[in-house]
């Protein structure tokens, strides 16, 4: 549904903003370590994404999603000044 999609969304956005506050630091710490070590943890970081992505429940191809009432209605200003009582 449009709901849980705007709030998919508004997560995504949010746990973005967190990571690209989070990523210098985790550069800067993880370079004491060693030089490939942030290569490991991003690396580890898009391999949990892509299982956790795979978890998700069903694809919406082919099927009729609700839409927002008025969205595909035509508008309902006159298309000429003739309708319009000028």
């Amino acid at each position: 549904p449009t709901n849980c999609r705007a709030s998919g969304l508004g997560f995504a956005s949010a746990a973005s903003r967190v990571g690209g506050i989070m990523m210098p630091w985790i550069i800067v710490l993880s370079l004491d370590v060693s030089a490939t070590t942030p290569f490991i943890v991003f690396g580890i970081a898009c391999l949990l994404a892509s299982l956790l992505v795979a978890w998700l429940p069903y694809d919406t191809t082919g099927k009729e999603l609700d839409a927002a009432p008025d969205m595909n209605q035509q508008s309902q200003r006159p298309k000429d000044i003739s309708q319009a009582g000028i």
